[in-house]
């Protein structure tokens, strides 16, 4: 019986899987492009929200939407662009929706930095991950944990 329990328990640890839910909007924390720091700029004449949550204040985001496997990327001093993402395993791969809106050279070092295979990373959190290419490095944090944390903050008056 002792045998038993031990082996269903550690069917259950391994069935366990800390895979994050790559949907909706993961704030980029950190960003490195050939070994330097970078930080994306979505110039757009759109509105778009910033967030105001402490270390995180006016950071972009990457909009992840699984139904239809697209994305929204924010740019490097363009407008963001819309992809397409397949994820297979531990990578996935970003391609442009309809390339003919991206053609003007503003959008150049977005798509450098974003069009390519990334190893996604998930940490023992499964509210971090990381998408790292031979050049490119993202960690993003679930914004839907940053609005749990501060709210959990506030009832608990950590503030």
């Amino acid at each position: 019986m002792k045998n038993l329990i031990i082996c269903i328990i550690i069917l259950f640890c391994f069935s366990c899987t800390n895979e994050p839910k790559l949907d909706g909007l993961w704030i980029i924390s950190e960003s490195y492009h050939e070994g330097k720091v970078i930080s994306p700029l979505t110039i757009s004449d759109k509105i778009k929200i910033k967030y105001g949550f402490p270390g995180y204040e006016g950071k972009e985001s990457i909009n992840f939407k699984i139904n239809d496997s697209t994305a929204s990327l924010p740019g490097f001093n363009s407008d963001e662009i819309n992809v397409r993402f397949n994820k297979k395993g531990d990578e996935i791969y970003f391609k442009l929706i309809d390339e003919n809106l991206y053609q003007d050279k503003e959008f150049d070092i977005t798509k450098e930095i974003f069009l390519q295979n990334f190893l996604v990373i998930t940490q023992t959190r499964p509210y971090i991950i990381e998408l790292k290419s031979n050049s490119t490095y993202f960690k993003l944090i679930d914004l839907n944990h940053l609005i749990e944390e501060n709210v959990n903050n506030v009832l608990n008056n950590k503030y």
